[in-house]
């Protein structure tokens, strides 16, 4: 049910990050946004790191990557249930790689990631 992942973004992030965020899905990509509120607010998510929004300061100013990463992963099965990405470029280059890691592996990534972000 769609209903969780929007209720849940919204407990998380609150209610104007998920207003924002619904705003602008399809603002980059060429691909048709859902229709159902849930699965774009999927994909808009699956945009944000696509075309790092956050990097650049076109997402919402409390998102962050693995924040976003974190959240899309407990909705993994729906994600690879939406009928296209933000960009099939982004499928080529790994931005939604870490979707195909199985727990293990992402747990791994995330403290990798966390390492690097602390040596940098």
């Amino acid at each position: 049910m769609m209903c969780d992942v929007l209720d849940g973004f919204e407990t998380t992030f609150g209610a104007e990050a998920l207003a924002h965020t619904l705003a602008n899905a399809g603002r980059h990509s060429q691909e048709l946004v859902p229709g159902l509120e849930g699965d774009k607010l999927l994909f808009a998510l699956l945009e944000i790191l696509d075309f790092e929004c956050c990097k650049y300061g076109d997402a919402y100013p409390t998102l962050t990557e693995d924040a976003i990463r974190t959240f899309v992963l407990c909705h993994r099965q729906k994600v690879l249930a939406l009928p296209s990405p933000p960009s099939y470029l982004g499928v080529l280059t790994g931005s939604f790689s870490f979707l195909c890691e199985d727990e293990s592996e992402a747990q791994n990534a995330g403290a990798e990631r966390s390492d690097n972000d602390d040596a940098s």
